[in-house]
Parts: C-alpha cells; structure tokens; sequence
C-alpha cells in the first residue's frame, strides 16, 4: 500500500507506530486493564486516527519526500492509492499534500532559476 511505503522508508520513530495503532483501533484492551469503559473508546479513536493520518504526517517529515521516495513506489501501488483517493479522505489528503509539494518544490524553483538566469 502507498502510505506503508511512505512508513518503511522513513527514519522517524514516530513512523513505526502505524503497527501498534493498528493493533491498538481493532483491539483497545490489548495489554492493558481498562477500568473505565471511556477509556476504551478514547484508546480506541486515537489508535484509528493515528492509523488514519500517521502517512501524512510521515510525509511532512521528510527533508524532500519527492526524492527521497523516489523509485519506491511500484505504478501498482500508485494506480490503487489514486483511485482510492477518489473516495477515501486520507488518501485525498495525501495526494492534495503531495500535488502541493511537488508544485512548490518544483515549479516555484524553476521559475525562480528562470528569473535569475535574466538578471544574468
């Protein structure tokens, strides 16, 4: 899957909680004893939004995610991840954060090459 590639590749320990979170949203109780029912469903909604949002914070770490990523990614990972942002509102999230990157990192600096070429 596209953000599990995006969780593999980085460095941050932050990135190695997708499994515990995951772990954690379909079973609250694991490990620990829960003396409140509240605390279940607290447990329950932080680990599935961890697992929900842990990639794009992931992505927002890197020093440049375009490069850094660069060839880890298979075109079946990318088909399946742009069609499930057709519907699915993280992956849309992820994909608005990357177009938004590529754009600034990119676009913006060629032009900012291009400017300074005329002052030349």
């Amino acid at each position: 899957m596209f953000e599990e590639v995006i969780l593999e590749n980085s460095t941050e320990r932050i990135a190695k909680l997708y499994g515990p979170a995951a772990r954690a949203a379909d079973n609250p109780d694991t490990g620990v004893e829960i003396k409140k029912k509240a605390a279940y469903y607290v447990i329950r909604d932080c680990a599935g939004i961890t697992r929900k949002y842990l990639s794009i914070h992931v992505w927002g770490l890197f020093d440049d995610p375009i490069l850094d990523l660069k060839g880890k990614f298979t075109s079946n990972d990318v088909k399946s991840f742009l069609k499930r942002a057709e519907t699915d509102t993280e992956a849309k999230l992820l994909k608005k954060l990357i177009l938004a990157d590529n754009k600034t990192k990119y676009r913006s600096s060629s032009y900012i090459n291009r400017y300074n070429c005329y002052q030349l």
